[in-house]
């Protein structure tokens, strides 16, 4: 049986019953779990089902978004459907994705061969800090009452293996106007709980990777906060939305956005897990916000999908 062969069944087995859930999880994993997700013999079940997730995150990422959502059901991953049988978590998936349990089932069959046959022969690198963490909660407060707008967001992170001090979050912003001559470079300051050690950017600078290192050095379970501040110059207008694009676990967002009082929104539409490729599209009258105060927007997500948007669009005219 080849390595590959032998991970899908592994992966099979550990699915069943509490999944990652369960107790003494050395006894549900076989030797190819514990090579690629580097589980050491002294490890609990808190270190081992951190790892575990650290490496199910990874390892899925770049699959489609329904079957990243599938494995979260299978595996108990999700905080808020962590159902004793794995028939429960098959049926929660076919009521999100609108299928039959049968179909929910083969999306999941789907989505184990496909991580094994990209995880098989080789591990993941259990140092990218794009992974070993997820987020208990998020805060974002966008300020566009001012010259340049500043986007102040709070994290309040768990990790999920041992060891954890680094962590990247992005940000994705317009380039600046043909007139600015180079001003208009996006600003960030760390505020609390960790420090810029890195930035990347690409795509005609329209995309950041903000490497951080945390305050502390954290164990598998340990929650810690981290504060971020990004001022976009004049300049620098944002695109007419603000959206969250979770890439690791996320259980709870709350965003609060400050419009000119003398010039708020015609039109305010709510992205509650919309497809990334949607957001700059006008939403149906379903989305649409029907507020008084359009000038402090103020909304609240829960139980985020992985890869879709969540936050607020809007029309000045």
């Amino acid at each position: 049986m080849s390595a590959e062969e032998e991970l899908v069944e592994e992966l099979v087995r550990l699915r069943h019953g509490w999944a990652l859930q369960r107790r003494f999880l050395h006894d549900r994993i076989g030797p190819q779990l514990v090579r690629l997700c580097g589980i050491a013999d002294t490890d609990n079940d808190r270190e081992i089902r951190g790892k575990l997730r650290s490496w199910l995150t990874t390892v899925s990422a770049e699959i489609p978004a329904d079957l990243r959502r599938a494995l979260a059901l299978a595996f108990a991953l999700d905080p808020h459907h962590q159902s004793r049988q794995l028939a429960m978590r098959v049926e929660r998936l076919a009521r999100e994705q609108s299928c039959a349990p049968r179909t929910a089932r083969r999306r999941i069959d789907h989505a184990v061969r496909l991580i094994s046959h990209a995880a098989a022969g080789r591990t993941v690198d259990v140092a990218d800090p794009e992974s070993g963490w997820h987020v208990r909660s998020m805060r974002a407060e966008l300020d566009l009452d001012r010259a340049g707008a500043e986007l102040r967001e709070t994290r309040l992170l768990v990790a999920d293996r041992a060891g954890l001090r680094r962590i990247a979050v992005r940000l994705s912003a317009p380039p600046p106007a043909a007139s600015s001559d180079g001003i208009g470079e996006v600003l960030v300051e760390a505020l609390s709980g960790a420090r810029v050690v890195s930035t990347e950017k690409w795509v005609a600078a329209q995309h950041f990777r903000f490497d951080l290192e945390l305050t502390e050095s954290l164990q598998v379970g340990d929650e810690h906060e981290v504060g971020l501040r990004y001022l976009l110059p004049p300049g620098r207008e944002i695109r007419p939305h603000y959206a969250l694009l979770p890439l690791v676990p996320c259980e709870h967002f709350a965003l609060s956005i400050k419009f000119r009082a003398d010039s708020p929104p015609k039109d305010m539409w709510r992205l509650d897990g919309a497809p990334p490729r949607l957001v700059d599209d006008e939403q149906s009258d379903d989305h649409r916000l029907r507020i008084e105060r359009k000038d402090d927007v103020r909304l609240v997500f829960t139980d985020l999908r992985q890869g879709r948007a969540y936050g607020l669009a809007w029309r000045s005219e």
